[in-house]
């Protein structure tokens, strides 16, 4: 939604860094809403609902690329996953979290894009030929 203030955007969580997170840890952070994990594996994420972003379960929804599954060991990265999210499914919403374990430049943009912080980046990169 261009124009939205600051103070109208999703939460931003940053968990600490560790190699496995499980889905409990994740919904553990907010009570409500939808929970967008980016940039890092969910221990049970191939066991969720596969998208053209990453994998759904619930309010839980893992954008990354870092899952043991083929399609993810191809070359792609989170923030072009968070690109195909904003692009068909819009950005997160007000009662939504945004939840990184880390703040690489993956995590950094993916999270921004998601939360609508990059608008210009997302229309510029899904454009481009």
């Amino acid at each position: 939604m261009p124009g939205r203030q600051a103070s109208m955007k999703s939460r931003l969580h940053l968990l600490p860094l560790t190699n496995v997170v499980k889905g409990s840890e994740v919904l553990a952070v907010a009570d409500s809403g939808r929970l967008f994990a980016c940039d890092f594996a969910i221990n049970e994420a191939q066991d969720f609902t596969e998208k053209p972003w990453g994998y759904e379960c619930g309010r839980l929804v893992n954008i990354d690329h870092h899952a043991s599954t083929p399609r993810m060991r191809s070359r792609i990265s989170s923030t072009n996953l968070a690109l195909i999210y904003t692009t068909k499914q819009g950005i997160a919403g007000l009662d939504d979290t945004i939840v990184i374990n880390h703040t690489d430049c993956d995590s950094v943009l993916s999270s921004a894009i998601m939360r609508g912080d990059l608008p210009s980046l997302s229309t510029a990169a899904v454009n481009s030929p």
